[in-house]
């Protein structure tokens, strides 16, 4: 049997739970064939038994193409390797990949203790600023959305009401409140979780009780995508699925506090559909008696994260072998827990699900959409390096991480014009605080002793602020951090620009931020 420009690929499950072998395998055929070569397709997937057709999609390829995942099932009489025989003589088949388990990263520590925020990361400082909603996908276990302090956050498809049909044509019925890619849920639609896993992240991210704020960001929606099975067992091919459904229903972060231990074709190219539509992913970067390389979270572009006790040193929880890009807290945080109860957990699970909710603030509070790269760059200025037995790792400022969401997400109306000239200026601190910022400058366009004028401007492009002052490249300006009205600037970004008294032209200008009364 022959196709034009087809390819199979087989992903082999060594799955235990069927009496006899499955794989899945993956076509690819040009959309334009497609109608042509329909009847070849349905004769080939009788031939092999195909028990289960999924729609996919590989964002590798440039030339359009039409994608399924198919479930192949083979005889009772035939073992898992006749079976991948078989198939080897299709010269079609080019990948064999085996089947590949994953395990969620985190450990039971029961505790009766109430629930409380976790006052220790520091991310409490973010809440001030104004945010929009941001959708973050708990790729996991399930969330009881049915808990009182996630049932005002769970992300809802309004386009699909629970009738027993595809409302909103996306190939998923009823999927109001998310989607369970195991089978284990009554309704698919609705996902339950009986093991308290996802359960737990979904309330470090976004937990809140009525209007107090219990989370560690309460403007985060939670799009309920099940991937994880009771036991905390799943597999590539649930996880790949899960991946594309999150971002198709709008995730903008995928949380996944899970690990698999060998590199997976399937998974890869989920997380490269993600990173092509500009979705970030955090990855736990695993617990102790783990490989030193698991995945998702040594993929390039992946947000791999380790977890630190309550000392900010390294938790001897985590691996101490894997690479991982930042640590956050990740021993004995307090959530929510099934049944309507709260729980004790640790792991680098918590960890990563404490970095999903610090990049919910970046993008919350952007008034624009920001590009991941952006996202990313914003938390990497932020990273303060740490250094333990000779080990250098990182942990967040989130001093300097405000910061750098006041100077990155807020753009002004003014448009300041650039300078042809070689004129220098620092302002420190950056952030200024204590009713105290200083400018120095040097150039080489002004005289000794000359008149120069400092404008300052707020977020909109007012002017709020006349510096005037004499130039002397060996002294500093220091300013009070007030406006012209003697009034106190708020904590925000603003813009500056420097003149010469002799000259209209612009010398330089400049962003500098205030961050008064806040501790580092």
């Amino acid at each position: 049997m022959t196709f034009t420009k087809l390819l199979l690929v087989l992903i082999l499950s060594s799955s235990t739970i069927f009496a006899t072998p499955k794989v899945i395998t993956k076509i690819e055929l040009p959309r334009r064939l497609l109608k042509k070569n329909s009847q070849a397709l349905s004769q080939l997937s009788q031939h092999i038994r195909c028990i289960k057709r999924i729609p996919w999609h590989n964002t590798s390829k440039k030339t359009p193409l039409h994608h399924e995942l198919w479930i192949i099932e083979g005889t009772n009489k035939q073992s898992l390797q006749q079976l991948k025989n078989e198939l080897k003589k299709y010269s079609f088949i080019t990948k064999i990949e085996p089947y590949i388990p994953a395990l969620g990263q985190s450990i039971h520590e029961h505790s009766n203790t109430p629930y409380k925020k976790l006052e220790n990361t520091d991310l409490k400082r973010l809440i001030e600023l104004k945010k929009r909603d941001v959708i973050v996908a708990i790729l996991d276990t399930g969330i009881d959305r049915h808990h009182p302090a996630l049932s005002q956050n769970i992300s809802i498809n309004t386009k699909e009401i629970i009738n027993g049909q595809d409302d909103d044509n996306n190939g998923y019925i009823d999927d109001r409140y998310g989607y369970d890619f195991t089978g284990q849920s009554e309704q698919l639609g609705d996902p339950s979780d009986e093991n308290g896993h996802g359960t737990h992240l979904a309330g470090i991210i976004a937990g809140k009780l009525s209007n107090q704020k219990i989370g560690l960001a309460p403007h985060v929606k939670l799009l309920n995508v099940k991937c994880l099975n009771d036991n905390q067992n799943g597999s590539q091919i649930d996880i790949a699925q899960a991946i594309k459904y999150a971002v198709d229903q709008g995730a903008e972060i995928l949380n996944c506090s899970w690990a698999i231990e060998n590199p997976s074709w399937i998974l890869k190219e989920a997380i490269e559909y993600a990173i092509n539509h500009n979705v970030i992913i955090v990855a736990a970067a695993g617990n102790r008696n783990v490989k030193p390389i698991i995945y998702p979270a040594a993929y390039e572009n992946v947000i791999a994260v380790s977890a630190l006790n309550n000392d900010r040193k390294l938790s001897k929880l985590a691996n101490q072998n894997t690479a991982f890009d930042v640590a956050a807290f990740g021993e004995n945080i307090q959530s929510s827990d099934l049944n309507q109860s709260y729980k004790t957990r640790s792991g680098t699970s918590q960890s990563a699900a404490i970095i999903s909710a610090t990049i919910a603030h970046i993008l919350g509070s952007s008034r624009h959409p920001i590009t991941s790269k952006t996202c990313k760059n914003i938390l990497k200025n932020a990273y303060v390096i740490q250094k333990e037995n000779n080990r250098n790792y990182k942990t967040i400022n989130y001093h300097l991480l405000t910061q750098e969401i006041l100077s990155y997400t807020k753009t002004p109306s003014l448009t300041l014009q650039s300078s042809t000239y070689p004129t220098h200026c620092r302002f420190w601190p950056n952030p200024a605080s204590q009713n105290q910022g200083n400018f120095k400058i040097t150039s080489p366009e002004l005289n000794l002793n000359e008149e120069i004028l400092i404008q300052i401007f707020n977020e909109y492009g007012k002017k709020i602020k006349h510096l005037r002052t004499h130039y002397n490249p060996n002294k500093h300006i220091t300013w009070d951090l007030k406006n012209d009205n003697n009034q106190t600037l708020k904590n925000g970004t603003y813009f500056y620009i420097i003149k010469g008294e002799k000259s209209p032209k612009i010398l330089k200008t400049g962003t500098l931020s205030i961050l008064q009364n806040w501790r580092t």
